[in-house]
């Protein structure tokens, strides 16, 4: 038979603010680690853009030739990487307040 309003336990009220307390401090625990977690992805972000190579397609093929592979490279424009804006990585994050 369910209990009545009446029939609550006295502690009742008091074990929902033990665990809404025991909630927010997980929360804000998440959200401090996210925020490290952008920190982080953020400044392997600038570390990325910062980082260049420059490629000589002659040397290439005369490395390639040194160390015996089968076909050297023989393009005159090489295969290049690039990113979402032509330039620079695009990760963006932001961070939580609350």
């Amino acid at each position: 038979m369910p209990k009545a309003f009446n029939d609550c336990p006295s502690d009742l009220l008091e074990k929902i603010r033990q665990q809404y307390n025991t909630l927010q401090a997980d929360v804000n625990n998440l959200i401090t680690k996210y925020n490290a977690l952008v920190s982080l992805v953020n400044d392997m972000k600038a570390k990325f853009n910062a980082h260049t190579h420059t490629v000589t397609h002659a040397a290439c093929s005369a490395t390639n030739a040194a160390y015996g592979t089968a076909t050297a490279i023989t393009s005159t424009s090489g295969p290049s990487t690039t990113v979402a804006d032509g330039t620079t990585a695009s990760i963006t994050a932001d961070t939580v307040t609350r």
